[in-house]
């Protein structure tokens, strides 16, 4: 479990991440849905590279880096609370 979530949930990996609503295709994250796309297969590159780059930052997180691959990093903050 990442240190962002809030509570433990049970994630259930799956090849079937991208669906289609109305003829808008989109795909679904730990985060959210995402989309809509205009094609099962732009939504299926678009979840490809998003894999990666969750990867790329979750490996730059071992590694101590503050800001990787040139990602800014945010961490998440109530209303009210200063830096």
């Amino acid at each position: 479990m990442r240190k962002v979530d809030g509570e433990a949930k049970l994630f259930y990996r799956s090849n079937k991440r991208v669906f289609c609503v109305n003829g808008d295709w989109f795909y679904q994250t730990r985060e959210g849905n995402r989309g809509p796309f205009e094609s099962q297969d732009a939504a299926t590159r678009d979840a490809q590279q998003y894999q990666h780059e969750m990867t790329d930052i979750a490996t730059a997180d071992k590694a101590g880096e503050t800001t990787p691959f040139g990602h800014v990093r945010i961490e998440p903050r109530l209303p009210g609370e200063s830096a």
